[in-house]
């Protein structure tokens, strides 16, 4: 007879769903222990609240100065735009707009007018001029540049070399040039004896728009101190359009030169300086010229400039 065992299979306990004090004390302190190790190190990345006060304070004490500049730039140019649309309006004659006679003259006028012209007239110059540089290959590539006596009496000018000139010098040029011609306007009798010939236009229709008109061949002003002889010409080459108020990629500004100089004989005029969109030439070409000279000039016979 045999004898059979029974197989008895012991069951798994359950969890331990109980922890002890010590056991759970242990397992908190290791979390707190975490979150305090995460806090440090957020707090270590950002900034202390007194310093981000202080930035947002400063960024908006910054908008607000920026606001206000904005404003007082709008608002200058409002009355720049009033104040040249005046200018333009005394200016112009409406008998005869297009007679080269008879157009603006850039030294008239009132004071504070004619001083937004000039400086408007000077931007333009300035922003401008890599038009004036994308055209120098036109001039050659002489080494020097020269001043040619035309047998009427006026001159054809030409310049190699284009340097940038930044817009304060520009603008110190021209306010030095207009202070420098008020001093010694009394005693210019023989040189100018009326503003309106202070600046000289010659218009001639253009490509560029059917109701543009360039006046390629134009004296912006002469300033002559009789007592040293020296003469210095303001020329420049513009469109009509610059009398408008137009965007800066619209502007057509040619190029600008100053000459100065004075005369060695009766028939030789020595140039002392040449500057072309801030170029300046040192060099003392002589010029021969026709019996009549050059300088002084006088209201009658005005001569004629170009740029070549």
């Amino acid at each position: 007879m045999g004898m059979t065992v029974a197989e008895t299979t012991k069951k798994p306990l359950p969890p331990k769903l109980v922890m002890t004090e010590n056991a759970y004390l242990t397992q908190y302190m290791h979390t707190l222990q975490e979150k305090l190790l995460h806090l440090q190190t957020r707090q270590t990345t950002l900034l202390p609240w007194a310093d981000v006060v202080r930035a947002l304070a400063d960024e908006t004490l910054q908008c607000v100065h920026t606001n206000r500049q904005l404003w007082r730039r709008v608002n200058d140019h409002a009355a720049f735009l009033e104040l040249l649309h005046a200018w333009s309006q005394r200016t112009l004659d409406p008998t005869s707009p297009s007679h080269w006679s008879r157009s603006p003259c850039l030294f008239g006028g009132d004071v504070l007018p004619r001083h937004f012209a000039v400086k408007w007239l000077a931007m333009q110059m300035y922003h401008q001029r890599d038009t004036v540089f994308a055209h120098a290959d036109a001039f050659g590539h002489e080494d020097a540049s020269f001043v040619r006596a035309q047998p009427t009496g006026g001159f054809v000018g030409a310049a190699q070399l284009f340097l940038p000139h930044a817009i304060d010098s520009i603008v110190d040029a021209w306010v030095m040039a207009q202070a420098a011609y008020a001093v010694h306007s009394s005693t210019m009798s023989v040189v100018v004896t009326s503003p309106e010939v202070d600046i000289v236009y010659a218009r001639e229709a253009t490509a560029l728009s059917p109701t543009q008109w360039l006046v390629g061949n134009c004296i912006y002003g002469r300033f002559t101190k009789r007592d040293s002889k020296a003469t210095t010409i303001v020329l420049r080459t513009i469109t009509d359009d610059e009398m408008q108020p137009i965007d800066a990629p619209l502007w057509t500004t040619g190029c600008q030169l100053w000459y100065g100089g004075f005369v060695i004989l009766n028939h030789v005029f020595w140039i002392y300086k040449l500057m072309v969109a801030g170029y300046q030439s040192r060099k003392r070409p002589t010029i021969p010229r026709a019996s009549k000279p050059i300088f002084p000039w006088t209201t009658r016979g005005r001569p004629m400039v170009r740029l070549i």
